[in-house]
């Protein structure tokens, strides 16, 4: 069987991903609209820890709505990046927060020049 070569994605549009999926874990940013609006991408989606689908506006509702103004302890493990396609990479990582944890993923694309988040999902996790 041929091995695939594996892509590194650019180290900017890394860095770019990491620090816009840093941003939405800030109460300020998910209680504000716009910049909620600026982040998500207009056809974005999530998958939530309870497995319920989330379009945008939901999102945008629900985290607008929230009372939770606390960032608490925010602790971010286990970073990956992987290449998907010219623009768009995937980021993986363990989440502490809220006195939760899970593992996320992020799907990061560049579209007419801004980067915006495609795909969100976050799965509960133990230990």
């Amino acid at each position: 069987m041929d091995e695939v070569a594996r892509v590194t994605p650019p180290p900017e549009l890394v860095e770019q991903a990491w620090a816009a999926e840093e941003l939405l874990l800030r109460s300020d940013t998910r209680h504000d609209v716009n910049a909620l609006n600026w982040l998500l991408a207009d056809d974005f989606h999530e998958i939530g820890q309870s497995g319920r689908h989330w379009t945008r506006s939901e999102v945008v509702a629900a985290l607008t709505e929230s009372e939770d103004t606390d960032d608490g302890m925010i602790v971010i493990k286990e970073r990956q990046a992987n290449h998907l396609a010219d623009g768009a990479v995937l980021l993986t990582y363990w989440l502490e927060f809220d006195e939760s944890t899970s593992r996320r993923s992020s799907i990061w694309t560049r579209r007419d020049g801004e980067l915006t988040l495609l795909f969100h999902q976050g799965t509960p996790a133990t230990g």
